[in-house]
């Protein structure tokens, strides 16, 4: 999961978009074998054995983190980055205690 993550933030960092199209990713990441998952059982085990790491939440989080670093703590920056307004961007740090002054 380590490595996903990374792989996301990796491929925000480096996109000159404000969109990460698949060949954004790194090369270690096997697109073919995740749009292989068509069965709901398969993407529950995967899920399950996943954890909290495949949460919505740890989702959003990093993705806060990273636009922020690519921002460099710029919040209307970061904001624009994930397409949300500067008030949800405020409302979410607060939300999962994101302190920028760390």
């Amino acid at each position: 999961m380590r490595q996903l993550e990374n792989a996301i933030i990796s491929a925000v960092n480096t996109e000159k978009s404000n969109v990460i199209e698949p060949e954004s990713l790194p090369a270690y990441i096997d697109l073919d074998k995740i749009s292989q998952i068509d069965d709901m059982n398969d993407l529950q085990t995967i899920c399950s054995k996943m954890g909290e790491r495949f949460s919505l939440v740890n989702w959003e989080q990093t993705a806060l983190k990273a636009a922020l670093a690519a921002s460099n703590n710029y919040i209307p920056l970061a904001a624009d980055l994930l397409k949300i307004s500067k008030s949800t961007m405020y409302r979410k740090l607060k939300l999962f205690n994101i302190n920028l002054d760390a």
